[in-house]
């Protein structure tokens, strides 16, 4: 799946609003149309991580959505670091990529129609992009971007509300 595969906007059908089935994270470029993860690309720098939580509260709590979900990746894993370790509610577990120059999405598959307004991050090392996009698909195939957010120093535990 490439950038080219997410569009801008709400998911309609028939004017009605369709609530997703599958949400994710993806390296994504700066508000000013630049990269800004040290000139290598966005899925070299958006490669490892600790953290992720989504909330439907805009404020980041009450349940988390990501507890008993399946999570995939669409960049080449590292066997050692394993996608699950993003979700599984453990701050010292990371997951990480070999490491590629192609635009990786981080999907987590929903059991049933949900909103996420909400979501925190725990960045690993130097080794994630600055900026991310959310995005979510009724179907799993075609993603539509949510809203673009900004990290910050990694080893923080961040607070995205009110997207």
């Amino acid at each position: 799946m490439s950038q080219d595969a997410i569009t801008q906007g709400c998911m309609e059908e028939e004017g009605a609003f369709k609530v997703p089935l599958y949400w994710g994270i993806t390296p994504a470029l700066g508000p000013d149309g630049e990269d800004h993860n040290g000139g290598l690309g966005l899925g070299v720098y958006a490669t490892t991580m600790y953290e992720m939580q989504m909330f439907e509260s805009a404020d980041a709590t009450g349940p988390d959505l990501t507890d008993g979900k399946t999570i995939t990746w669409t960049a080449t894993p590292n066997p050692s670091f394993p996608i699950t370790n993003f979700i599984d509610n453990n701050n010292s577990t990371r997951f990480s990529t070999l490491g590629t120059t192609d635009s990786p999405f981080i999907i987590l598959v929903a059991t049933g129609p949900v909103e996420v307004h909400s979501l925190t991050l725990l960045p690993f090392g130097g080794y994630h992009a600055k900026y991310y996009d959310l995005i979510s698909s009724v179907d799993g195939v075609s993603f539509t971007r949510v809203t673009k957010f900004a990290t910050a120093s990694a080893g923080t535990l961040q607070t995205f509300t009110n997207l």
